[in-house]
């Protein structure tokens, strides 16, 4: 319910950690852009405050 979409230039492996406004994500997936865009698309799974990371 909580989960973001990530867009960015920056690359990242699936399973880093994202924090954004004091909440965590880990990166789920990625959309590969490269041949239209530089922008890199992610999609978000919130930690749950009960996970570890």
């Amino acid at each position: 319910m909580d989960d973001r979409l990530l867009l960015t230039t920056f690359q990242h492996d699936a399973g880093d950690v994202v924090e954004h406004q004091g909440k965590q994500y880990t990166v789920e997936t990625d959309s590969d852009w490269n041949q239209y865009s530089n922008v890199n698309e992610y999609r978000l799974k919130r930690v749950s405050t009960h996970d570890p990371v």
